[in-house]
């Protein structure tokens, strides 16, 4: 009996542990802005230190897997790059400053 018990013990445990692990694949999402307010359309927007990638689509938002900790990096041509960490997942604005440097 006790063997049995046992287990059905080590059993639950085992079922338990692989949902607390999918559990951490969170979602940020949010928008990417320049300082007019006008949105970017094609932004990349990576988590730093991950695979994990994805470009802004018409109205500048993106959904990108990470987690509140996360640091994103985010890039579009004419543009200065923006490195921040994240803070929320949902509902973020990003603004993003025309580059001054000019091509020669």
């Amino acid at each position: 009996m006790k063997k049995q018990s046992c287990f059905v013990v080590l059993l639950m445990m085992l079922l338990l542990f692989p949902s607390g692990a999918f559990a951490q694949q969170q979602m940020i999402k949010g928008q990417v802005v320049d300082d007019k307010g006008e949105t970017i359309i094609g932004a990349t927007v990576m988590v730093k230190g991950a695979k994990e990638g994805t470009l802004t689509d018409i109205d500048g938002n993106f959904s990108v897997k990470g987690k509140v900790g996360n640091t994103l990096s985010i890039s579009y041509v004419g543009f200065s790059p923006l490195e921040v960490k994240v803070t929320k997942l949902e509902g973020n604005r990003f603004i993003l400053k025309e580059d001054s440097k000019l091509l020669d």
